[in-house]
């Protein structure tokens, strides 16, 4: 039953249970479910579940997270497990793990995700909607695009909303708004 159960609920079990039970249930955890349930629970527990396991458990269930989790992971773990966890990620992941680690947990950069869309100001909304289908899927939260020049340089960004109630042959840098906000 335990393994059935969504990660977040299976954090909601395990806080409500006592000291004892709860390391039996957790014993009972896969290991792909083990890392979910890490970044689920509270900090108190969290620390307390990493201490009774296993070095090689550890390293087994952070290798099934992504980058982002693993950074918000990263002050849980020791830093050779999370080392060696990360060494299931792609080198771009590895490296945005590894610069977004340099920040302080209460730094804006500590909260950023490498999950962004950028467009060129060239592009028409025709092409950007091709661009986007793709993909097959957006990053979370995304509610706008970011518009950037040849050189990679941000320009503006442009709403969802104006793809969708604009011509497909318009250019996006005709849409966007150039008052974004950026750090």
């Amino acid at each position: 039953h335990i393994r059935q159960l969504h990660p977040a609920d299976l954090a909601h079990v395990l806080e409500r249970l006592p000291p004892e039970a709860r390391l039996l249930v957790w014993q009972e955890v896969g290991e792909r479910q083990r890392g979910e349930v890490l970044l689920e629970v509270s900090g108190a527990l969290r620390k307390s579940l990493i201490e009774v396991s296993g070095r090689q458990a550890l390293v087994a269930a952070l290798t099934h997270l992504d980058a982002e989790d693993l950074a918000y992971l990263a002050e849980a773990v020791p830093e050779d497990v999370l080392r060696e966890a990360s060494r299931s990620l792609d080198a771009g992941e590895r490296t945005w793990l590894q610069s977004s680690m340099a920040y302080g947990r209460d730094a804006v950069a500590a909260l950023m995700s490498p999950e962004v869309v950028f467009i060129r100001e060239y592009q028409t909304v025709e092409d950007v909607l091709v661009h986007l289908r793709q993909r097959g899927e957006l990053p979370p939260q995304t509610d706008r695009l970011f518009v950037v020049d040849s050189r990679n340089v941000l320009r503006g960004s442009l709403p969802l909303q104006a793809l969708l109630l604009n011509d497909p042959g318009v250019q996006a840098g005709a849409l966007m708004t150039a008052d974004s906000l950026s750090f």
